[in-house]
């Protein structure tokens, strides 16, 4: 019984390493072809901003800190965006600290577009001091159609392994 224990533990401990993550640079990865749908958003890139201005950035992180509470004990220098734009004032992507994510392959339906993820960290959509999943901005109408189209092509063009 105490092999099978240590053997658990071993595993647990091995996903939790597989599972730390850092940003990437999506600058820096290749293209991937085609979208799981008909539309054509290839030109879309070129209408998108994902740069943030430094005081959305810090009022997100800030708000960030206040939605997980006291007990995670974060600074702001501990805490960075990779921004995937603002759309009619939503600003959607990761943000990301110390922390450890599960090493699974999920997946999130936002209108007619599937995102698959490499891990259990999902993107966010803030705004006006709230939080709330890309599914859940999609139907608050936070986003678009178009804004879910955009943000689509941006992330298989950051993540193209999650995609073929």
């Amino acid at each position: 019984m105490k092999k099978l224990i240590a053997i658990f533990l071993a595993m647990v401990l091995m996903l939790c390493a597989v599972g730390c993550q850092s940003p990437i640079n999506s600058e820096s990865d290749t293209n991937s072809e085609g979208i799981t749908n008909s539309e054509d958003t290839s030109n879309s890139e070129s209408n998108m901003n994902f740069e943030i201005d430094e005081n959305l950035e810090s009022d997100i992180i800030k708000a960030y800190i206040a939605y997980l509470g006291p007990a995670w004990d974060l600074s702001e220098d501990e805490l960075s965006i990779d921004s995937y734009g603002t759309y009619s004032d939503c600003t959607v992507g990761y943000i990301n600290g110390p922390f450890v994510y599960l090493a699974v392959i999920s997946a999130e339906k936002v209108g007619p577009y599937i995102f698959s993820y490499g891990n259990s960290q999902k993107m966010l959509a803030y705004k006006d001091g709230q939080f709330k999943s890309m599914t859940e901005a999609y139907k608050l109408d936070w986003l678009d159609k178009d804004a879910v189209a955009q943000i689509f092509e941006k992330h298989k063009h950051a993540h193209p392994f999650l995609y073929d």
